[in-house]
């Protein structure tokens, strides 16, 4: 995983910008939940408010953070637009790098 700014559970390790100089290279692991597009909003949200919940638990926030990994919890509208910003991005990263799957 390599983000825009040092990681607090290494921060004398330089982020890639920092080292290359590669201005804006990051690459990040992430997992979310997603449900049927037929869910009603009222389950999506009560789904969204528990799993926030216990993302933002101090003992769970602790545990993952001492993994190295942040937890979000973001809004299930953010979380969609996050996936749809991963997927430009990398559909142009394949695209300009002639990588095919034969």
């Amino acid at each position: 995983m390599t983000l825009r700014s040092r990681s607090a559970t290494l921060p004398d390790l330089p982020t890639v910008q920092e080292a290359a100089g590669l201005k804006g290279f990051e690459i990040s692991l992430w997992q979310g939940l997603v449900a049927p597009a037929a869910t009603s909003a009222a389950i999506v949200s009560k789904l969204q408010q528990e799993i926030a919940a216990s993302l933002h638990a101090p003992e769970l926030k602790a545990r993952l953070g001492a993994q190295g990994l942040n937890a979000v919890g973001s809004s299930p509208d953010a979380f969609a637009r996050y996936i749809r910003e991963e997927v430009e991005k990398w559909t142009r990263v394949v695209k300009m790098s002639g990588a095919r799957s034969d």
